[in-house]
């Protein structure tokens, strides 16, 4: 339930475009508003000070880029419950891409999903960034399958066979404190030294 609390919703001078592929028939605007509706949230849509806009995609997947200003977007349904999408965002004039897959369990995925995503990773470059879910280890793992997150490991594993600039993982168990998310941030460096864990509020220079 992040969206609601988006400060950018509550700023008169912001506007913001939202978009995503249809899913169950459903277009992101009917899903917004049901989010933002009592009794999920009290502020409803039409009390938002932002100017918002909607863009209707109706490919699951893309088939081109979808261009946004000086943006080139691509995207891949990957496995979750419910279903869920990644995006990659590349930046013509600099070369700047980022892939972006908050909720994915890879131990599950099939041989499409999984080549699917591993292409939106590498065309047309290996991404410069890749965050990616890695909510569990692999010793934890087994009580959680089936929830739709994948290993630290598994993301490790992603960002190696792709070969994108950088790694952070994101998605962590809420039941961690911030010491042991700092040493595990110390473990999957040792791995991967490319590699954080997200943090909010964190800028990436790409």
């Amino acid at each position: 339930m992040g969206l609601p609390s988006l400060p950018l919703l509550y700023r008169p001078d912001a506007s913001v475009w939202m978009a995503s592929p249809p899913r169950a028939g459903r277009a992101v605007e009917k899903v917004v508003r049901q989010l933002m509706a009592q009794p999920y949230w009290p502020v409803q849509m039409e009390d938002l000070h932002a100017t918002i806009r909607f863009l209707k995609w109706k490919d699951v997947a893309s088939k081109k880029p979808f261009r946004f200003g000086e943006f080139d977007v691509r995207w891949c349904p990957v496995h979750h419950p419910g279903g869920c999408t990644a995006y990659r965002v590349d930046e013509r004039g600099s070369g700047a891409s980022l892939v972006f897959a908050t909720d994915i369990e890879w131990a599950l995925s099939s041989p499409k999903e999984k080549g699917d995503f591993l292409k939106l990773c590498t065309e047309p470059a290996p991404a410069g960034l890749l965050v990616m879910d890695g909510q569990f280890n692999r010793r934890g793992y087994a009580p959680f399958k089936g929830w739709g997150h994948s290993t630290w490991e598994d993301t490790v594993d992603v960002a190696r066979e792709t070969g994108v600039g950088a790694l952070l993982i994101t998605h962590h168990a809420p039941e961690n404190s911030d010491q042991q998310l700092r040493n595990l941030e110390g473990i999957v460096r040792k791995t991967f030294a490319r590699a954080g864990l997200a943090r909010v509020g964190q800028e990436i220079v790409l």
